[in-house]
């Protein structure tokens, strides 16, 4: 082994050959000594030899062993649904992709950057989505695909700019699935689909509070009005408004769009092993992607807007002690004081 001595007396003698032999076999400490040594010389005008440099590189060729990772989260109030896409980086780290989507844009935004891999798994560990706290669930990669593609292609049709983050993924990657919607005697009857309410994707699925506000100031006019001359025709007329509020809300553009959110969900319903969930939204979206089917027939449609509103009878206001305006048709504003209500009625 050499010594600091001996390889300052090479130094002396300006020997590079044997600084060199040095600085690529002997141990780390002597190494960088001889390393030094040679750039002495250098800087005295001796020709010293290329050597490679020593520690770790500052850009490590790229890990392998990662496998393409997939993610969805439910559409939200608005219809955006998130894809995150996951993927070794070219310069090491990892790639994450993720884009916002509806069923009338395409692409809503998109971004990228790159994490280290404990920043991802504590990322995914977490389950939290970007989208409004909405959960990212694990998909299969060709659900991503399918969307990403479902959503290039609704955006190029609309003359929009695929965004940067997304156009930099390969080819691949947007390969847009035939959506099978077709009914089936053995699926569940449309009617029994408002079950799907209970699941927590569809908490935030509400119409806009100006929809709301509308809908609640009808049923109040019918409620208060004295054109009924018994409670079953009031009753009757609150349910005709309810059912008016749903054909508005459900024209035939909302009922494509909400066809596709549901087939979204189902996707999410079949990553998380929900299978009597992800066959009541299959049935809802196929419904409602039928136009010639009529809103009545669809449980889905049918709770959508009811279940927002609580309705009581005139024989409950007329309860000595209550306050008649307590019973008349109230909005519930939030989708926390829509769960209070319903657990109240469990």
């Amino acid at each position: 082994m050499p010594t600091k001595e001996e390889i300052e007396r090479l130094f002396g003698a300006g020997d590079a050959a044997a600084l060199e032999a040095i600085a690529k076999s002997a141990p780390k400490a002597e190494a960088k000594e001889a390393r030094r040594a040679l750039h002495r010389l250098a800087s005295r005008g001796v020709r010293v030899p290329d050597l490679p440099p020593s520690g770790e590189r500052a850009y490590r060729p790229v890990q392998t062993d990662f496998e393409v990772e997939c993610h969805l989260a439910a559409p939200d109030s608005e219809g955006v649904a998130l894809v995150a896409v996951a993927r070794a980086g070219r310069a090491g780290g990892i790639e994450l992709v993720h884009a916002g989507m509806t069923s009338r844009q395409g692409f809503a935004f998109a971004s990228g950057q790159v994490v280290g891999r404990k920043a991802y798994h504590e990322f995914i560990a977490a389950d939290r989505g970007l989208n409004h706290g909405l959960l990212l669930r694990r998909v299969a990669r060709e659900v991503a695909t399918s969307l990403l593609g479902q959503a290039r292609r609704r955006t190029e049709a609309a003359g929009r700019v695929i965004p940067r983050a997304v156009a930099s993924l390969p080819a691949e990657w947007f390969v847009p699935l035939v959506s099978e919607r077709s009914a089936s005697d053995a699926d569940p009857p449309a009617s029994t689909t408002d079950v799907l309410f209970a699941e927590p994707e569809f908490r935030t699925w509400l119409p806009s509070r100006g929809f709301l506000e509308r809908v609640a100031m009808r049923l109040e006019e019918a409620d208060t009005s004295r054109l009924f001359i018994d409670d079953a025709q009031k009753s009757e007329r609150l349910e005709a408004v309810l059912a008016g509020a749903t054909e508005e809300f459900f024209n035939a553009e909302t009922r494509i769009d909400y066809a596709w959110r549901l087939d979204v969900a189902t996707q999410i319903f079949d990553a998380t092993r929900r299978s009597a969930a992800a066959l009541m939204a299959r049935v809802a979206a196929a419904h409602l992607a039928d136009q010639r089917l009529g809103l009545e027939g669809c449980g889905f449609t049918r709770a959508f807007v009811r279940r927002l509103f609580t309705i009581t009878s005139g024989a409950d206001a007329a309860e000595p002690g209550t306050d008649r305006n307590e019973h008349a048709p109230r909005l519930i504003v939030t989708p926390d004081e829509f769960a209070r209500e319903v657990s109240k009625k469990r």
